[in-house]
């Protein structure tokens, strides 16, 4: 018997370094990062040839 396994991968955004981009802008990438999160999957998943 051949079993099937589903993954499912989100992206994740964090800071990995900070050197000297204030708190204010900091949250204004957050923001955007999460308001457009389907348009950046989307091209993501054209990139890398993901039909998901």
């Amino acid at each position: 018997m051949v079993g099937k396994d589903r993954f499912h991968v989100r992206l994740r955004c964090g800071i990995v370094r900070n050197k000297g981009v204030t708190p204010a802008d900091l949250r204004t990438v957050e923001r955007l990062v999460y308001e457009h999160a389907a348009l950046l999957k989307e091209k993501w998943n054209e990139f890398h040839g993901t039909k998901r």
